[in-house]
Parts: C-alpha cells; sequence; structure tokens
C-alpha cells in the first residue's frame, strides 16, 4: 500500500504528511489482530482528509487506498482470530502470509 502511496504522490508537498504516514505503514504476523495497525490506518484517513487537493480524482484515489488498507488489515485479523478459535484451513499463517503481502505491496 504505501509503495503505490509514495511513487504516485509524494511529489507533491501537500502531501507530505500523507506520505510519511503511508510510508510507516506495513503489517506483520506481529501486528495483525493490534491495535496499532487500526490507529494506524485512522492517522492516514485523517491526514487524507486534510488533503486540499484540486483534483478529486486524487481524492478519491486516497481514499480508495485507505479502504482497501482497512479491508485487508481487517482480513488477516480475522484470519488470525479464525485460527485462534481453531476453525483449521484456510485460517493459518500461510494464508493470512498472502493477505499480509498484498497490504505491503
Amino acid at each position: 500500500m504505501s509503495a503505490l502511496l509514495s511513487s504516485r504522490v509524494c511529489s507533491v508537498a501537500d502531501y507530505s504528511s500523507v506520505c510519511s504516514l503511508a510510508s510507516n505503514l506495513s503489517l506483520s504476523e506481529a501486528t495483525v489482530h493490534t491495535a496499532a495497525i487500526i490507529d494506524d490506518l485512522a492517522a492516514l484517513k485523517r491526514a487524507t482528509l486534510e488533503v486540499e487537493s484540486s483534483d478529486p480524482a486524487v481524492a478519491q484515489w486516497l481514499s480508495d487506498e485507505h479502504n482497501a488498507g482497512a479491508v485487508e488489515a481487517t482480513a488477516a485479523t480475522m484470519n488470525k482470530r479464525a485460527e485462534l478459535s481453531g476453525k483449521g484451513n484456510p485460517f493459518n499463517r500461510q494464508s493470512r502470509g498472502t493477505i499480509i503481502d498484498r497490504y505491503n505491496a
């Protein structure tokens, strides 16, 4: 998620706070199912809402990227919770790793 944000908007000064937050976003097995990832995504959302863009497509794109990250983080968390409750395949570290990789791309 952060690589795409960085390559598309970080050259514009108005996006410095968004870029800073996005570049620090990452998901790992250790951070799945923690409040930290939720806090980080919330901070990113607040920053994207503060961006004053004359281009509505950029604002929409930032919102879409935030939503995609939130969905992937939620999917990884739900996967981990299902594994911990004993639901078995496909709720395991391997399938969660695919979700985590997608989030970090």
